[in-house]
């Protein structure tokens, strides 16, 4: 099947990355966004995003924890939002980070995902100079997509609000509080709506 070719209803998101997918417990912005725009689609969060594991790390599993979920006949979307601990533990470059997300979107597509949205990277008070540098080169890269992995990117980062991770909308400097997880659903329901197929958001 060709990139972002339509097929079928029912359509599934698979929502992966790190714990900005699981927190705040009971306000996750998977969920939110789901349950509030998109409440007929089905998805699954808890069971592929895993908290402080890069994308490098992720790597390592991703053919049974997440690409199953491509495999079951659906028009199957992949939504990304990562890349903390690539920073923090690894100390990528932003090149590099872009580089290891787009051999990870390139695997997904392999295993029959349909369609790719990544994020970029919010800013966080735990970053040293090095590692923000790196996030914003990362973001760069990532918004203009050379290689074409991704077939949408929602850029968190440049969100009023949440481009301060000394403000309300983070609850620790790293993770969004609940106001901050209402900015990330009302930035990411366009990218959602705008998917081949779905519905409009309500």
């Amino acid at each position: 099947m060709s990139r972002g070719a339509f097929r079928a209803s029912p359509r599934f998101i698979a929502f992966d990355g790190q714990s900005l997918n699981l927190l705040p417990v009971g306000y996750r912005y998977p969920t939110r966004l789901m349950q509030t725009h998109f409440p007929t689609i089905p998805y699954e969060n808890a069971k592929i995003a895993i908290g402080s594991v890069s994308w490098t790390d992720l790597a390592k599993s991703a053919s049974t924890r997440l690409h199953q979920y491509a495999n079951s006949g659906l028009y199957s979307v992949l939504i990304g939002c990562g890349g903390q601990s690539d920073l923090t533990d690894e100390n990528d470059s932003g090149a590099t980070l872009y580089a290891n997300e787009v051999a990870y979107a390139q695997a997904a597509r392999a295993a029959g995902f349909d369609y790719i949205i990544w994020t970029t990277i919010v800013p966080s008070t735990t970053y040293t100079v090095a590692q923000n540098t790196a996030r914003l080169d990362h973001n760069t890269l990532l918004l203009a997509d050379a290689s074409a992995a991704f077939d949408a990117k929602v850029d968190l980062a440049n969100v009023t609000g949440l481009n301060n991770a000394s403000g309300t909308d983070y609850s620790d400097g790293l993770h969004w509080s609940n106001a901050g997880v209402d900015k990330v659903v009302t930035a990411m329901s366009p990218a959602v709506a705008a998917i081949p197929g779905f519905p409009p958001a309500v």
